[in-house]
């Protein structure tokens, strides 16, 4: 008897999909494998198995919604369904595989967690549909929902799985610092409308309200994980000629902010000396003024339009004038991105240093998750609750050692693979044509009796 462990596959559908056919061929050949060994096995998804946030339709201002006292929500049952049903299509050979090992012999049962990627999963019309398609007939107990923070499996009391991101303050699910995170407590609040709808957790509100906008322009953009790296290699710059895109100034302000209304804090207490609002209002006032008075003027058109109030004065001149101008003016495009969206073609101003510059390695207001992570599985091995670990979330793989008995799965889709030594990273890399820095690794956490009893990391590589 063995359980094996796997997540972060992130499988979706559409332009923003990242579980590319290369990739999906090992999952099938993984489910295969595990079929023609014969050893009775549990394998668990450990969350982020579907990636619903970037899935089809993923461009709707029906996605966005909040409860009467201002909590940001997003994807009601329906929204979800449609979005499970455009992923099963655009996947049906992994189902199909899927569902083969479930009708094995081999399988003992599959076991899905959901992850902050698909919370989706909390959906009883969202498991009801899964359940349909991966175990239809005989083996419909074999497949089974685990809706709570962490699993234990029955053969293997001792081991502790769960996805990891209640440990990210971005991307955890909670209300008051009470976690919506299980049966009892599901992530579900009402809209102003008394409509059910999915909490949506700071990393989901990046993605639907700028990520999956640059991700059609730069396909490798959220394939830099853990998300921290990302700010820190590609928003954040000591060198202001270089800052980059306004687009991306204005993503990580707006990210700032959003974390400081959700930790009750000002931005100033979350944001390093390199990235202080002050500084982050300059280069937005180097960026209007580097453009042509024509281009300013008819940014300044598109902002009025949108509701921006800014009277007779010229836009740089506004600016100009006081740096709270300039910040008034990152708060409304980070409430409007729609006027971004109206520029992104103007290539000559308002996006030129995405491709000629570099942005260099800063400090960043993002906790470090795999460090957060590691210290959760410390505190739940010194307080007894287990005897090893596995998380996945991250996407950075851990291996267990001597220390601590923690192991974390990393992530099946591509990944953003560094230089040793390197702190320079250009926005250019994460168009198509940089492929090659972003290598896969089908791994995967293992406990039973090939193993001792021990719990390790491995790496399918398959024969195709």
């Amino acid at each position: 008897m063995r359980v094996i462990v796997i997540s972060d596959l992130h499988m979706g559908c559409g332009p923003l999909e990242d579980f590319d056919p290369e990739v999906e061929q090992g999952l099938i050949e993984f489910c295969n494998q595990i079929a023609a060994e014969e050893e009775l096995t549990e394998l668990v998804i450990n969350g982020d198995f579907l990636d619903f946030v970037q899935a089809e339709p993923w461009q709707s201002p029906e996605f966005e919604s909040e409860t009467p006292n201002g909590i940001s929500l997003c994807f009601t049952e329906q929204q979800s369904l449609q979005k499970l049903e455009n992923i099963l299509r655009a996947h049906s050979g992994t189902f199909d595989a899927l569902a083969g090992l479930v009708n094995s012999k081999t399988l003992l049962r599959l076991t899905i967690m959901p992850g902050n990627h698909d919370p989706d999963i909390f959906w009883r019309k969202v498991r009801t549909r899964l359940h349909e398609r991966l175990s239809p007939g005989v083996a419909s107990d074999k497949v089974r929902f685990h809706l709570e923070p962490q699993y234990q499996p029955p053969e293997f009391p001792r081991l502790w799985i769960e996805h990891g991101h209640q440990h990210d303050a971005c991307n955890s699910f909670k209300i008051k610092d009470t976690p919506c995170w299980s049966t009892a407590c599901p992530p579900f609040l009402a809209d102003k409308e008394n409509v059910d709808r999915l909490i949506e957790c700071v990393g989901t509100r990046f993605l639907l309200k700028f990520m999956n906008a640059m991700d059609e322009k730069y396909p490798f953009v959220d394939n830099v994980k853990p998300f921290s790296k990302f700010v820190k290699m590609f928003l954040v710059s000591s060198v202001s000629r270089d800052f980059g895109p306004i687009k991306a100034l204005v993503s990580y302000w707006a990210l700032a902010s959003f974390m400081a209304g959700r930790l009750a804090k000002a931005p100033s207490e979350l944001l390093s000396t390199e990235e202080s609002p002050d500084k982050m209002a300059d280069e937005m006032i180097r960026l209007i003024n580097d453009l042509s008075d024509d281009k300013a003027e008819k940014l300044k058109t598109r902002l009025v339009a949108a509701g921006f109030q800014i009277g007779s004065r010229q836009l740089k001149f506004f600016v100009k004038q006081d740096t709270e101008n300039a910040e008034k003016l990152l708060d409304f495009l980070s409430e409007h991105p729609d006027v971004m969206a109206e520029i992104e073609t103007d290539q000559s101003g308002l996006l030129s240093p995405g491709d000629r510059g570099y942005l260099t390695l800063g400090g960043g207001f993002i906790a470090d998750e795999t460090r957060e992570l590691k210290n959760a599985a410390r505190k739940i091995i010194d307080g007894g609750f287990a005897d090893a670990v596995v998380m996945g979330h991250t996407h950075e793989p851990v291996n267990t050692n001597s220390d601590l008995n923690y192991v974390n799965t990393g992530s099946w889709i591509r990944y953003f693979k560094e230089v040793a030594g390197n702190q320079r990273s250009s926005w250019s890399m994460l168009k198509q044509s940089g492929y090659p820095n972003f290598p896969y690794e089908l791994a995967y956490a293992e406990i039973g009796e090939k193993t001792n009893g021990k719990l390790m990391r491995r790496i399918f590589r398959p024969q195709g």
